[in-house]
Parts: structure tokens; sequence; C-alpha cells
């Protein structure tokens, strides 16, 4: 059973201040191998190449989504969860990104599995993790990734980890805009709280907090376009991907490394997930760390995209008639472009419209006691609801010309 003893711990957070542990499984939970790793999982991938602050990390984020999820289940009126759907929550946004891989977002352009699927099975499988949820009850680990998952029954605990308007997000996007400097996601996250409460097994919105609402889809709309889709972050990432689509082609053609790669070896042989223990074992430090390894590999391509990831000479974004004409001068030259060019796709959209029993639906209590959907309340609401902006972007690297001449 999940302890009721008096127990209190407290981290210090840049953003939130101090945050509260009142139940060991928590602090239990955060001292496991696999929680320890995100020190070393970054929270904006390649971000730091454009805002040199933005280090903070997976680890901060995920016991900052605790905390904002704390803050909410202390606070919310009408709360109808029992003390063990509460502790689950609290444990699931505790873990909700336990299974992000190197360089985060970044890691799913290299390995096509989506970080969830790695998330239940660090909770499920053979893991640290594990162990202590089923050291103190044998259904916990279920009910936390069936929570993670969005398959609970409990709409108000899948809502509160992962939905338009979760804790996930409030912390995030206040611990990015801190870290980046940049002001769009300052959110009154203390009267957002105060005016949430649950009505008919759906949390909602006291009208007061309309404002509020909209502020924080317009500074998301406003982060992805200026920080999470910065022109040098992107670069940066997809020039990771690039290392290991290289690494890989080689590895099938049998090439003789310099350089240890036992590590990436599950990685590179084969697209199929990866057993915990050969995923936890990949983060940030270990991929910079390879990838400094291996400007000394003999293979041009290899060495050359590796340096340019350790001086910064990173891909350039272009319109899509240069990078055309790029791509003829690279087969004119017979250097292979893929590795010095990419074409990507930045999609955002703030809010999408879901009727009101949907866990995704932002509902409004108005003055009178009605329950509505946002954007039929907020003008600004409405016009974000019918935005979904599709970029096409195109990089390329104009020295590679330079470099095939030496």
């Amino acid at each position: 059973m999940i302890n009721k003893e008096n127990y209190y711990k407290t981290i210090r957070d840049a953003v939130h201040g101090n945050i509260i542990f009142d139940k060991k499984i928590f602090i239990d939970l955060i001292n496991s191998v696999e929680f320890q790793r995100l020190h070393r999982i970054s929270q904006l991938g390649g971000t730091f190449m454009a805002f040199p602050t933005a280090n903070h990390t997976r680890f901060s984020h995920s016991i900052g989504t605790y905390c904002v999820t704390k803050k909410i289940l202390d606070n919310i009126k009408n709360n109808t969860l029992s003390e063990y759907e509460q502790t689950v929550t609290l444990i699931a946004a505790l873990l909700h990104d336990i299974g992000h891989g190197p360089f985060s977002h970044a890691f799913e352009y290299i390995h096509n599995i989506a970080h969830e699927k790695y998330s239940s099975a660090i909770i499920l499988g053979d893991s640290e993790i594990n162990k202590i949820l089923n050291n103190y009850d044998s259904k916990l680990a279920i009910d936390i990734a069936k929570v993670i998952d969005k398959k609970h029954n409990n709409k108000i605990m899948v809502q509160l980890v992962s939905s338009q308007l979760d804790a996930d997000r409030l912390d995030y996007l206040k611990r990015d805009s801190f870290f980046t400097s940049v002001p769009y996601s300052n959110i009154d996250l203390r009267w957002l709280i105060q005016n949430m409460e649950i009505v008919n097994e759906k949390i909602v919105y006291n009208y007061r907090a309309l404002m509020n609402i909209e502020q924080y889809l317009l500074g998301r709309f406003n982060m992805f376009n200026a920080v999470y889709f910065h022109k040098s972050s992107n670069a940066f990432e997809v020039m990771i991907s690039n290392v290991f689509k290289r690494v890989k082609e080689l590895y099938k053609k049998e090439f003789n490394f310099k350089n240890n790669i036992k590590l990436i070896e599950p990685l590179i042989k084969s697209d199929k997930q990866l057993s915990v223990k050969e995923y936890i074992s990949l983060n940030d430090y270990q991929v910079l760390t390879l990838i400094d390894r291996l400007t000394e590999e003999d293979d041009l391509i290899l060495s050359q995209i590796c340096k340019m990831i350790s001086s910064r000479k990173l891909l350039k974004l272009v319109t899509k008639e240069e990078y055309d004409e790029f791509v003829k001068k690279c087969d004119n030259n017979n250097i292979d472009s893929k590795y010095y060019s990419y074409v990507l796709l930045n999609k955002v959209q703030a809010y999408k419209s879901h009727p009101i029993p949907h866990s995704e639906s932002i509902v409004i209590k108005t003055k009178n006691g009605e329950l509505k959907l946002i954007e039929d309340i907020s003008s600004i609401v409405k016009i974000l609801a019918t935005i979904e902006t599709k970029e096409t972007v195109y990089y390329i690297y104009p020295e590679v010309f330079n470099i095939w001449k030496k």
C-alpha cells in the first residue's frame, strides 16, 4: 500500500519555487536510475544553439509538471478524485516524459518510435521504476500507464496530465519562456488554478480566467514560431539525425570504425523498439561525446557533419529555389546532397476545437452558470481554432563544395 505516514521533502525550482513532496514514493521514483537519466536529456533539444541559456532538462520539467498537478489537485473546486486516484495522477505527471530520448523530440527524427511508447515500456517493463511501483501497490504501474496513454476511464486524471490545457503544457511554457528569456508565456498560474473546478466529470474554468487562457493559447502559438521552430534549433536537430543516418549506412556496409559505436549499435541495427536497458543507456551527453569522437573517422561525410555540429557550423535556412539549385549542383559534383540538406515541415495549431464531453476541449463556466466551449465566447480563440500553420522549410550547407575540393 502507498504509505500514509508523515513525509516532507523539498526541491527548490527556478520556476515554481519550493516543490513539496509529501509521499516517499515520489522521491523513490525520482531517485530511480531511469528518472535520474532525465538530468541528461535536454528539454528543448537543439534550442540552446539559438538561446544559450535554454539548457534546462526533462528532469526539471518533470518535477515542475508534478508541482503544477499538485497545486491543481490541492485547490480545484469540487475535487472528486480519491486519494489513490490523486496519487496515480501525480505519479503520471512525474513520469509522463520518462521515455524521452536524446535531445527530446529530435530523437524521433532518428528513431521513429514515439517517446510515449518508451514511457509505457519503462513503467510496465523491466525497470527500477516498475519495481518501486509494484513494491507500493501492484495496480499502480498499470493505472499510471493508462493515464499517460490516455486510456484511463477517469477522464479528469487524463485531462490533468494530457490535454490542450494540462499541467505538462502549463509547466513547459513557463519554464521554456523563463530559460529562453522569451516573454510570450508568462502565464498567471495561480489565477488560472483559482478559477478551475470539476463539473460533470469535466475540468471547467470560470469566465474570470478567460483572458488568462487566451494569453496561454497565444503564448503557445508564439513560442512555437519564435522558439520551438527556430531555424538554428531545427538545423542542429536535423544534423544530429544526419549523423545517425550516415553511421547506419556505413554500418550496413561493414565500415571499419575507428571508434567504438557499441552504445548505439542496437539503434542502427534495427528500426524496432529497443529494450528498456538499451534505451535508457542513451542520453545527450553520450551522443555529443560520440559525435566529437566521430570527427576522427576516415569517412569524409561522417567526419565533416560531426565537425560542423561541434563547431556550430549549421545548415542554413534558404528558399526552395536555392535548395533546388543546391541539390542540382551537388549532383553535378557527385556529392550526396542528403547529408548536407534537409526539408522539414513545421506545423503549429494553438487550439483544436472538440465537443464538450471530449477531454481535449476547454470549457468555460459563464456568469449565469452555463458551460460553453471557449471558442464560442472568445473571438480570439475562435480565430486560433481556424489557424493551422504549415510551413515547409529548406536547409543547405553551401560550404560543402569548398570541403570536397580539398
